[in-house]
């Protein structure tokens, strides 16, 4: 926190320090250039590279991690981990595991052409 360019990062998060959730810094989809949580971390296989992104959400207080994978063949598309955030200071969040969704691919063939 020493070095962060942005002195109050949580400012806004749920309207911590009476300031609006459009105001917070941590608001909006971040692509993840490098992550070594278990939930993004992935070798190469049968679903195919993963693209990692998390969506956070300031006003609803929420952290999103988002994995999606490009092989169509896979019976997985990916999965989102739904992270719940409680501002604690202007430079700390507690967070709480809340959910896994997983984003499966029909099991049906295409009706339709579609």
């Amino acid at each position: 926190a020493a070095i962060n360019p942005t002195a109050e990062p949580v400012r806004g998060w749920r309207g911590f320090g009476g300031a609006s959730p459009s105001a917070c810094a941590l608001n909006g989809t971040w692509k993840l250039l490098f992550t070594d949580a278990a939930d993004a971390t992935f070798r190469k296989g049968k679903r195919g590279k993963a693209n990692t992104f998390q969506e956070i959400d300031a006003e609803g207080g929420w952290f999103v991690n988002c994995v999606d994978f490009e092989n169509p063949d896979s019976k997985l598309k990916g999965f989102r981990v739904f992270v719940e955030g409680d501002a604690l200071s202007p430079t700390e969040i507690q967070l709480s595991f809340r959910k896994v969704r997983l984003l499966r691919r029909s099991r049906f063939p295409k009706l339709f052409g579609q």
